[in-house]
């Protein structure tokens, strides 16, 4: 196969949705019309908060500009083991995938920011409710 390695190095960011998907289940998950994070310890959120904060520190933030720099060093390092087998959409897209990835996981860092600070009991004047257009 063909740049398999890079692939599998940028789907190592997808082990932040684990937490992600943690605090949805927290606050979306109803019993008795009152959301699961209600019946769990207050320290698990918080922990699983953390856990997503540092998640996407070290899994986005970190991981993707390392990819970058590893790509560049393998494409002008060892062309004909990487560019010149590598078709155009891999040349091209796979690095513009991740420069949009890391822009993205850029923008997020500040709403997980503030959620894991609310969560810490850090920030308490912070709403992150979605608002209702009527």
């Amino acid at each position: 196969g063909k740049l398999h390695y890079w692939g599998c190095l940028a789907g190592v960011c997808e082990i932040t949705t684990v937490f992600l998907n943690n605090i949805w289940l927290f606050k979306e998950v109803m019993i008795n019309g009152k959301p699961l994070q209600s019946y769990l310890p207050g320290w698990l959120y918080s922990l699983n908060g953390l856990a997503l904060w540092l998640g996407f520190v070290v899994f986005r933030l970190s991981l993707f500009p390392y990819w970058l720099w590893t790509f560049y060093k393998d494409v002008t390092n060892l062309p004909h083991l990487t560019w010149d087998v590598a078709n155009p959409v891999e040349r091209y897209a796979y690095p513009a995938v991740i420069c949009f990835l890391l822009a993205l996981s850029t923008h997020w860092m500040v709403p997980i920011t503030k959620g894991l600070l609310k969560a810490l009991g850090l920030l308490k004047n912070w709403d992150d409710s979605v608002k209702k257009i009527d």
